[in-house]
């Protein structure tokens, strides 16, 4: 789905560690630095407003059948922060065109506060916040169940899904 950005942004599969998971993919690769997620998150998207790019984003890998509307809206917000919210409180990814290290600082990771502790700490940095269309990510077994009777799984996950039904 993100390779439909290619013709209008550089794209960059970033990983924990050095990996030839989608090989499919043409994107750049790089290993993401080490730390939370936050400061993960903030030198990815520091890194490429640095390299002086108008607008960085960060997509979660957890998000099946995301849908390029949805990051699409994203790209579009004039905001200097734009989240792409969960259904459990979290954010499938984040476009930012500035951006200040504290505003990842004291962030309840992986609970339903995660947008919300985000959001409240951009504000608090003087930037402006909005959200996005919201989708679901994969972090429990009720967010499979809801993956699993997708009707348009991608291609990885429809396989994978095939063998787990077996």
């Amino acid at each position: 789905m993100l390779s439909t950005f290619s013709e209008h942004a550089d794209l960059e599969l970033s990983s924990d560690s050095a990996s030839e998971a989608w090989p499919d993919t043409t994107a750049l690769r790089t290993v993401q630095a080490q730390g939370d997620l936050g400061v993960r998150m903030f030198e990815a998207l520091a890194g490429a407003l640095t390299a002086g790019r108008e607008m960085a984003m960060v997509v979660g890998s957890d998000s099946p059948g995301l849908p390029a509307r949805h990051i699409g809206a994203l790209l579009e917000s004039e905001a200097e922060v734009t989240l792409g919210p969960t259904l459990d409180g979290g954010f499938f990814a984040i476009a930012c065109r500035r951006v200040q290290a504290s505003m990842f600082d004291h962030v309840r990771w992986s609970t339903e506060f995660a947008l919300a502790d985000v959001a409240q700490r951009a504000a608090q940095c003087g930037l402006q916040v909005a959200t996005g269309p919201t989708w679901f990510d994969v972090d429990v077994e009720e967010d499979l169940e809801r993956m699993l009777k997708m009707s348009d799984l991608p291609r990885h996950a429809a396989r994978w899904s095939a063998d787990y039904r077996r």
